[in-house]
């Protein structure tokens, strides 16, 4: 699927693919998650309440825009992989699942620092850009359990189960965590 086409075309494919698609849909999640925070850093760098913390909004806007497009090209390669089903390609869909768990950790901390010093109108828009990073995550190491369950190597596909789920565990948890606090910040009563 291309997500460049319009939201009814993207779900109106994948909801008539025989083929499966959570790889793509935990990537969009990614990329949603990578556009929310940039969101927030551009409204964060239109506010002059906000002008302490400018160069680190820009960079961290920058830093979720080249991950935003790393996103994009994993969800073009899972449609890539799948579409040549050959032996290697549970490998080859483990291996962009993986590079997707490292890109989620990537941006993880992006999000909780936009969350934490940017434009604080926004920050239910930083939580859920975290618990969007989180479905990406866990999509992505359900990927993984799949792919290396059709593995031949079983010793490669263990070391890359154990190395995942470190991963998609330290993502998920610290999302959660960050969660939280946004709630607790939110609750006034």
């Amino acid at each position: 699927m291309n997500i460049e086409k319009s939201v009814k075309n993207y779900l109106d494919e994948l909801s008539s693919s025989p083929a499966s698609k959570s790889g793509n849909i935990s990537a969009l999640s990614g990329v949603i998650a990578c556009s929310l925070g940039m969101k927030i850093c551009s409204l964060t760098l239109s506010n002059a309440a906000y002008s302490g913390v400018r160069e680190e909004m820009n960079i961290y806007r920058e830093k979720l825009e080249v991950n935003r497009e790393r996103f994009i090209e994993l969800e073009n390669e899972f449609d890539t992989t799948y579409a040549s089903m050959t032996g290697e390609a549970a490998m080859t869909a483990s291996m962009v699942s993986s590079e997707m768990l490292r890109v989620c950790r990537d941006t993880l901390p992006i999000l909780k620092m936009v969350a934490e010093k940017g434009n604080q109108e926004y920050i239910s828009d930083a939580g859920t850009a975290l618990l969007l990073l989180s479905s990406a995550v866990r999509g992505a190491y359900l990927g993984i359990l799949v792919n290396c369950s059709s593995l031949t190597n079983q010793t490669i596909a263990g070391e890359l189960l154990k190395k995942s789920a470190a991963m998609m565990n330290e993502v998920k948890d610290q999302s959660k965590f960050a969660v939280e606090g946004i709630e607790r910040s939110l609750r006034k009563f």
